[in-house]
């Protein structure tokens, strides 16, 4: 058991940043699907969603610049064409 404890604590920790940015984008809108929720966790902008939702139009997700000198990495595969991956 301490085993699964520590390598959740592990997981937590190296995605802490993420975890951060999706607490912050639910104080900000309340609600996320699931194309948000992995545009987020790619580091990506939800303005760009809500613009492509309107228009209709697919175009391709702009990679938003991170606030810190360190450098995101994705969690999930990323987004391609308008249905999401399987998680």
């Amino acid at each position: 058991m301490t085993e699964q404890y520590e390598r959740a604590r592990k997981i937590l920790e190296e995605n802490r940043d993420t975890m951060i940015r999706l607490a912050e984008a639910l104080l900000e809108h309340e609600s996320l699907d699931g194309v948000q929720i992995r545009r987020i966790v790619a580091g990506l902008s939800l303005d760009d969603t809500e613009a492509a939702s309107t228009t209709g139009t697919e175009e391709q997700p702009q990679v938003k610049e991170p606030s810190g000198s360190r450098e995101l990495k994705p969690i999930l595969p990323p987004i391609t064409g308008g249905t999401p991956a399987p998680a």
